[in-house]
């Protein structure tokens, strides 16, 4: 069969939370075989032996996290990779139950200032509600879901499909919990979270909260009191000089200066018709 295409599962490069120095992507050729590119090495594999693989590398990296609790198909694979620069320092995983509003998000306010804020001001929640002012010049929405691979999707059907997972299987499905700084801060589930709290309100839910040596989390962020910009003074307009730069006259004397200028071009002829007739 010829190859019709090339389609990128997963890429490295690129990929800002990564600082990866070298090529590392993973390539379905469509008709012929999975590929790995790794430097200038190439790995070929069947669908199926690909999936082994992937299921030796998740055990590979339990193994290699030194953190109780901590296993990693409890998170989303794009997730996990975000997380992957931190998890040398990750102490411990713990799994509690904890109050939908005491979830903290990033968002915006109304002026497109950063905050940090419960997940009830959550841009998701109120996208659920129908609030499309959140999407406004100062809070445009950009969606990262996938944005490397061909699964990518729009905010509206991430949304649709994280709703329609709930009401069908419930929460958790799949060991996939939502993640938690120490802080509080979510950084993985919160299109799960704020779907929650659209159908059932401020419930309990099991969450899993990664504590690490070096940080709590994300600053807390509180933008303080909102100023209207002052209006500034109104200047008069200063009155613009039109004549030439460099003239030899003033503009408000320019009559007078003609006049002059005039008077001297007639001595010049004068005298010189006086030396033509000496």
């Amino acid at each position: 069969m010829i190859n019709p295409g090339v389609v990128t599962l997963a890429s490295l490069n690129g990929f800002e939370y990564v600082n990866f120095p070298y090529r590392f992507c993973v390539e379905d050729n469509i008709g012929e075989s999975i590929h790995i590119h790794f430097k200038d090495i190439r790995l070929d594999l069947s669908v199926e032996d690909f999936k082994a693989l992937a299921d030796k590398a998740e055990g590979i990296i339990d193994k290699l996290v030194d953190a109780p609790g901590f296993e990693a198909r409890r998170l989303d694979r794009t997730i996990l990779l975000g997380l992957s620069a931190q998890l040398p320092y990750l102490t411990r995983v713990r799994i509690e139950k904890i109050r939908l509003e005491d979830i903290l998000v990033d968002t915006f306010d109304e002026h497109g200032r950063p905050m940090t804020a419960s997940l009830k001001h959550s841009r998701v929640l109120k996208a659920l509600y129908g609030d499309t002012k959140e999407n406004d010049e100062h809070r445009v929405q950009f969606n990262y879901f996938r944005r490397g691979s061909c699964e990518r999707i729009t905010n509206r059907e991430r949304i649709r499909y994280n709703l329609e997972q709930i009401r069908e299987h419930g929460y958790p499905y799949g060991d996939e919990l939502i993640g938690l700084w120490a802080n509080h801060v979510i950084f993985d589930g919160q299109h799960r979270a704020a779907c929650l709290y659209y159908l059932y309100g401020n419930i309990d839910v099991p969450v899993q909260i990664f504590e690490f040596s070096n940080t709590q989390g994300p600053e807390i962020v509180t933008p303080p009191p909102f100023e209207e910009p002052k209006p500034q003074p109104q200047t008069q307009p200063q009155p613009q000089n039109t004549a030439a730069k460099g003239g030899w006259f003033k503009p408000k004397h320019h009559k007078h200066n003609a006049l002059v200028r005039s008077w001297r071009k007639l001595g010049r002829i004068i005298g010189i018709s006086k030396h033509k007739n000496r």
